[in-house]
């Protein structure tokens, strides 16, 4: 269905990036915010603007009964997560096909699926997508992972199974080198999934009922502790 007004169920740069391309596209749009937020630029760029809650995140951005109820006062057709936030909550997007709002971002099932990268290692295997050496299930036990480093080669990396960014992973040069023993991140049950350190993204693009493309290569253009700060999709 065509889409006349969105909410953007997000802040700052992020929403206004959003309420950009859809004023261009002659949609209307809809922008929350906390009492903290009242007065940043997206509240006044947006063509109407509600207060969504008190500073906390939990009582305001994230706060999903408050943003259907908005929606269904404003007669909103959509909402725009951004990215954080609500962009990669399962249940939220359950929620909204419920209540026939649309969803500008992928199924509950694809989160899901994506979202624990042992998961997606599965699924993109069974395109035959090329894989760097790893593992396909979760290293719990210490001696098998000093085993599997082994046979694979070092450098290696240890990275969380579920979560993401450089608090949940680990680059090994050497076992018990460098970076000391690594007992304690392998045991836990989140943890321990053993790849080689040449890890690259692809974007992945798809429209509902229709097949999705990917581009060959998202260069990460500026890192620092092995985080992305800064990524150039190339290839789109």
């Amino acid at each position: 269905r065509k889409m006349k007004k969105i909410l953007i169920a997000n802040r700052g740069e992020i929403a206004l990036r959003v309420m950009r391309s859809a004023k261009e596209m002659g949609i209307k749009t809809v922008a929350i915010y906390s009492e903290a937020d009242r007065l940043s630029p997206h509240v006044r760029y947006a063509d109407e603007a509600v207060c969504v809650g008190p500073p906390p995140s939990s009582k305001s951005y994230l706060n999903v009964k408050k943003i259907i109820e908005i929606c269904k006062n404003l007669e909103v057709d959509a909402i725009h997560p951004g990215y954080g936030f609500l962009s990669e909550n399962a249940d939220f997007a359950r929620r909204l096909v419920k209540e026939n709002i649309t969803l500008i971002g992928p199924s509950a099932e694809a989160m899901e699926m994506m979202g624990d990268k042992l998961k997606a290692k599965a699924t993109v295997k069974a395109f035959d997508v090329p894989m760097v050496p790893g593992t396909d299930e979760k290293i719990t036990d210490v001696e098998e992972a000093k085993s599997i480093a082994q046979s694979i080669g070092y450098p290696i990396l240890i990275k969380a199974a579920a979560g993401g960014g450089a608090a949940v992973q680990v680059v090994v040069p050497l076992w018990g080198t460098v970076c000391g023993d690594h007992s304690g991140f392998v045991g836990d049950a989140k943890r321990g999934e053993l790849v080689t350190s040449g890890l690259h993204d692809i974007p992945i693009i798809g429209r509902a009922h229709q097949d999705g493309d990917f581009g060959w290569v998202c260069r990460h253009g500026v890192q620092s502790s092995r985080k992305r700060r800064v990524s150039a999709a190339t290839s789109l």
